[in-house]
């Protein structure tokens, strides 16, 4: 299982990953102030999408999109499915890693 990095925002507690380089979306506080912190990148999903058409060649058409609430009560994210598995159902265990700078979602196990 991987981790993300993340900042969290010590005045209203906001998660954002990757960490926000210019201080807090929440609530406007200065990037000095947001403390770095890890995620760990495993939770369960909340939504898929199946891609057909996109504007870029990489990744191959189709993919599926998931949308994953991270445990720990971290932030919703969204990411591809690693390539060749079925869409997971909603409620299902994923983990990610960060490859070549896009999120990939496994199923756990």
């Amino acid at each position: 299982m991987g981790s993300l990095s993340a900042s969290r925002c010590p005045a209203c507690g906001r998660l954002a990953t990757p960490p926000e380089p210019y201080g807090c979306e929440g609530c406007g506080a200065p990037a000095g102030t947001l403390e770095s912190t890890e995620l760990v990148a495993a939770g369960s999903v909340r939504a898929t999408a199946m891609v057909h058409r996109h504007h870029k060649p990489d990744p191959a058409t189709p993919f599926t999109v998931v949308e994953v609430v991270l445990d720990g009560g971290g932030p919703a994210l969204k990411g591809v499915l690693a390539p060749g598995l079925d869409p997971p159902a909603i409620g299902e265990r994923v983990s990610g890693a960060v490859l070549d700078g896009r999120l990939i979602w496994e199923r756990e196990g």
